[in-house]
Parts: structure tokens; sequence; C-alpha cells
């Protein structure tokens, strides 16, 4: 999503050993990167450890964002000693720290990209917090309702702000949700109910002028972000990503998702050797 490329590496289910790693895929040239080449402050927000996965040496590696995560928050005081619910601390301080950390970076002259990962929704039936009602008669739909209600407060506040006029919003899914059981239970359900991944961008610097719906992956995220935020993207493609907003077939477009899951999974010695490891000219 940041890099326009795959992560082909022995990770497992998140469970790769980075202890021994000081970088993540050196080779990338990621978002992280431009933004900070282009003189933005990087600033990354999660509900969990950054540790999960490597995220932390990703981010250090590229773009070496400034983190605030729940061993940041334990650490300095603001969450109790022993604090812990879900997989840190929910969303509900997730926005009000948001918030805080936003006015401050805000206040600069220097641009800001802050990124922060919601987690209430994240896993089977999710987290309900105190701000969940009881509208639905399941779990998740609750947790789903409640996280759809913090984001709306949350645009609300920042359309508010004295910057917002020049700051480009995107919401986007890692992932179509990991509750597929929660699926089949859905009312109304029919079998050839396609999931997907949320995307919205608001305030982009260009409109979509595009009369159709587009077909595309995590990866077309990496061009199309920066196209939002008012970049010029050389070629309208960044990795295998391709900007959403030119009238240009997208991988999935043009080989269909068979055809581009078969490419993706064919071994290749340039992604070997320029961007899993870096050597020297």
């Amino acid at each position: 999503q940041t890099s326009g490329v795959p992560a082909i590496l022995p990770i497992g289910q998140n469970g790769m050993d980075f202890e021994n790693y000081k970088e993540f895929m050196p080779g990338l040239y990621a978002i992280g990167e431009v933004l900070r080449d282009n003189g933005y402050q990087l600033m990354y927000m999660i509900g969990s450890s950054i540790e999960f996965s490597g995220c932390d040496i990703y981010l250090k590696t590229h773009g070496d964002y400034s983190v605030r995560d729940y061993l940041y928050y334990l650490s300095n005081g603001t969450l109790p000693q022993g604090y812990k619910v879900w997989w840190g601390y929910e969303d509900e301080k997730l926005f009000e720290f948001a918030k805080k950390e936003i006015m401050k970076i805000s206040a600069s002259e220097q641009p800001f990209c802050f990124s922060m990962m919601t987690m209430d929704t994240h896993f089977m039936d999710g987290y309900k917090c105190r701000l969940c009602g009881e509208e639905y008669d399941n779990q998740y739909s609750n947790v789903i309702a409640c996280s759809s209600k913090q984001i709306g407060h949350f645009i609300e506040w920042l359309k508010q702000m004295p910057f917002y006029e020049n700051t480009t919003v995107v919401i986007v899914g890692d992932h179509p949700t990991m509750d597929s059981d929660y699926i089949s239970r859905l009312n109304g359900y029919r079998d050839d109910y396609l999931r997907l991944s949320y995307l919205t961008v608001l305030n982009s610097a260009i409109p979509y002028t595009l009369n159709k719906t587009r077909k595309f992956t995590q990866m077309d995220m990496y061009p199309t972000t920066l196209a939002a935020m008012g970049f010029d993207v050389e070629g309208d493609k960044l990795g295998i990503g391709v900007n959403l907003f030119k009238d240009q077939p997208t991988a999935l477009e043009e080989l269909g998702y068979d055809g581009l899951k078969e490419r993706l999974e064919m071994h290749s010695k340039f992604y070997d050797k320029y961007l899993l490891y870096r050597h020297k000219p």
C-alpha cells in the first residue's frame, strides 16, 4: 500500500523473526521517503505495539517516522501502568491521542503526513468499547457501527481545523474483514457476495473524472495517494501500482485476479537483488 509492490517475504502468519533485521526491504523507495525528501514531518499512530510484523523496522527504513504506539503511551505515563485492552489501547483513545498529536505537528510551517491504524474492528467479533451501542443483535455489527461513528466524528473535527483546506484525507482498509463467517451470517447474504477493502479520498488535490468503477489492489494506493496530495507521478505508475485518477489500466484490470496472482507468485531475480537487500552501486 505504501510501496507499490507485494511483500514476498518468509513472513508466515505475521511470524517472521525481525529481531536480527536492521532494515526492511531497503531497496524500496516508499511513500515515507518521498514525503521525507519533500520536507514532510512523518508520524504513525497505532493502538498496539509497532514491533508487530516488523512494522517498526519498515517505518524506520522508509522515512524514519515518529511512532506513537501502545508502548509509547505506556512508557510516558499517558496510559496507566499495566493498562491493556484488545491489542493495547482502544480506538476511543487512538482518536483522542491523534487530535493532540495533529495539533502539535500542524502548528509548524512544515507539511505533515499523519497516519493512523484503527484496531477495534480488526479481528473476529471486534472489540466492544464503552461507546458501542446495542443497535444490532451481534457484537461485530455494533463494533463496526461504533467505529464508523468515531471515524465520522474525527473527520468532522478535521474539517473544523484551519489546516483542513490544504489537507488530503485517505481512509483505506488494509484488507477485507478477517471475520469471514460474519459475512455468511448477514441477512440477505448471497453466494456471489464480493468482499472488498474500503477506500475513500477526501479533499483530493485533483478530481476523479473517470466515468467508471476501478478494479485495483492495495499496490495502486501508492501512486494514487501521492496524486491525491498534489504530487506529479511520472507515467502515473509506481512499482506495480497505477494512479487511479488517470485512465490507465491497473494490473488487476489488465490481468484479472487469477492472472495477477499467477504473476506475483513467480520468482523474480530483480525483486530479490534490488528490493530485498541493499547492494553497493
